[in-house]
């Protein structure tokens, strides 16, 4: 099911919250957009784009469930009590559900990405098969 409006019925709402997402009105500001691009029972595929002077750039993040992400350009991430890293093109990042991070500026273009979220019940069945 492609998804054209804010109601959002699936384990997605809680993920991304509506006033996230752009407005026909400031769609092309440079404010940080999240953008669901489909979502099901069991998968949802979305986008990020965050410009590093915006504030929600600098703020700790917890992730809202399990998630893949595929960064588009490089920015400095730590996930709690890891070591910082890199997350870049070259990588797939994984997110569990209430994990802390933190975002830091690497480049001009912020922090761009797509990203997956699973159905948990999906993923503890393959986890135990």
């Amino acid at each position: 099911m492609f998804v054209t409006n804010m109601t959002l019925k699936t384990h997605f709402s809680d993920a991304v919250k509506a006033d996230h997402f752009p407005s026909p009105a400031n769609r092309d500001r440079e404010n940080p957009v999240i953008r669901l691009i489909y979502a099901s029972q069991l998968v949802s595929v979305g986008v990020f784009r965050c410009r590093p002077w915006h504030d929600l750039f600098h703020e700790d993040g917890r992730a809202k469930a399990h998630m893949l992400v595929f960064p588009r350009t490089s920015v400095y991430i730590q996930h709690e009590h890891q070591h910082p890293l890199v997350a870049n093109p070259n990588l797939i990042m994984f997110y569990n559900r209430d994990q802390a991070y933190q975002r830091r500026k690497l480049s001009e273009r912020g922090d761009m990405c797509e990203f997956f979220i699973f159905d948990e019940g999906m993923i503890l069945s393959l986890i135990h098969i």
